[in-house]
């Protein structure tokens, strides 16, 4: 667990599901980076062989693997920071290299989750979430693995949300025990459970 999400979380409040961001979304910085980087490599071994004219394009190759390293260290820093987790009480995201963006929203305060993709999105299972708090208030959150898996675990634990019963059985009057969904099989499991019944996923 990474430390924004792991030190904001109070008392009482459990991860149910964690999405990270999609390597296919990082694409462009990904081939940009390949793109400078593999001529420079191509170039330096000329010059191993050739080092008379080390000192004619001895700069444009150092200018090529830094230009190409920038695209891929941004791509590897916007992987890396991404944070998107819906806990038993809220959704909490923290996204951005530049500028950092950060979301705190109760449960109850989420009117809906958006999910949008292109064709490559729809290809490589990747999108933007969109979360609509109450007020209209709107935060795009890009390029997260797998969000329709996300918004299902969002809307079981809304759907679960002053539901919890004390160990020991279901809650009165025959409502069910809240759930959790599985962020390795997706499927639906008791909020208390540390293992998952279906693929023994561990939630510890």
């Amino acid at each position: 667990m990474n430390s924004y999400v792991q030190g904001n979380l109070i008392a009482g409040e459990q991860v149910v599901y964690e999405a990270k961001i999609s390597v296919f979304s990082l694409w462009p910085f990904i081939v940009l980076g390949a793109l400078f980087i593999l001529p420079g490599i191509l170039v330096l071994l000329v010059l191993i062989v050739s080092l008379k004219i080390f000192n004619v394009i001895g700069f444009q190759v150092f200018s090529s693997f830094v230009i190409g390293g920038l695209f891929l260290g941004y791509a590897y820093l916007q992987y890396k920071f991404t944070e998107l987790v819906v806990t038993s009480k809220r959704v909490i995201a923290k996204f951005g290299v530049v500028r950092r963006h950060t979301i705190e929203l109760n449960i109850n305060q989420i009117e809906s989750i958006q999910v949008l993709q292109g064709v490559f999105g729809r290809m490589f299972n990747y999108g933007s979430l969109v979360i609509t708090g109450t007020g209209a208030t709107k935060e795009p959150i890009p390029g997260i693995d797998s969000p329709l898996a996300f918004r299902q675990a969002f809307a079981a634990t809304h759907d679960s949300v002053g539901k919890e019963v004390p160990s020991g059985g279901p809650v009165s009057g025959g409502v069910p025990d809240a759930e959790k969904v599985c962020p390795q099989c997706a499927e639906h499991v008791k909020f208390a459970a540390k293992v998952c019944r279906f693929c023994g996923y561990s939630f510890t």
